[in-house]
């Protein structure tokens, strides 16, 4: 008996793919009516895509400091979500002649609705450590006083997002001009899974 309930192709196993067996159809007698249920897994009638944003690069354009090579810690900001490159507990030590610092630090994974534009909001800061002649950290931001941060939008009929960058002014504790960076953000198109 037990080698016809599985050979019946009326009776999916147990929790077989997306089907759930309440009542098994191959247990029911002769002239008894099928009490089978079968639950399936809902559809998702929702299409969607997603994007990774990521702090792709950086370059420290312009440092005023005796010494020109930075310990930087750049902070990146997508709408609620952050990261940081390198880490909170170390810097990135780099010189203005060394051009573009890879990154590929991850902010966050944003979810987008076929036919809709997802806008997000891009802003950085940054933290030179203690460096300079006084020894105090310079730090900065994207945002001056007439900027408001960059924003890109997310579409799930684009491919490719615009690469975006941020200019950082460094500002010494005590005043004055310290240097510069520049943050480049990227967008890929991400799998939702």
């Amino acid at each position: 008996m037990d080698n016809q309930k599985d050979q019946n192709p009326c009776c999916p196993r147990d929790n077989e793919g997306n089907i759930v067996n309440i009542s098994s159809c191959c247990d029911k007698k002769e002239g008894e009516k099928d009490s089978r249920y079968v639950i399936l897994e809902k559809e998702d009638k929702c299409k969607k895509c997603c994007f990774e944003v990521y702090i792709s690069r950086c370059w420290l354009t312009n440092n005023s400091d005796w010494n020109p090579e930075g310990g930087l810690i750049l902070m990146g900001y997508a709408n609620q979500q952050s990261g940081v490159a390198p880490g909170l507990g170390t810097t990135l030590k780099i010189h203005p002649k060394h051009g573009w610092i890879n990154l590929n630090q991850k902010i966050g994974t944003f979810t987008v609705k076929e036919g809709e534009k997802f806008p997000v909001l891009l802003r950085a800061d940054a933290l030179e450590w203690g460096n300079g002649i006084d020894g105090a950290s310079d730090v900065g931001s994207d945002l001056e006083p007439s900027e408001k941060g960059t924003q890109i939008i997310l579409d799930c009929v684009t491919n490719a997002v615009p690469i975006t960058q941020l200019d950082i002014k460094l500002q010494r504790p005590r005043g004055g001009d310290a240097g510069r960076v520049v943050v480049e953000f990227a967008a890929f198109k991400t799998s939702c899974c």
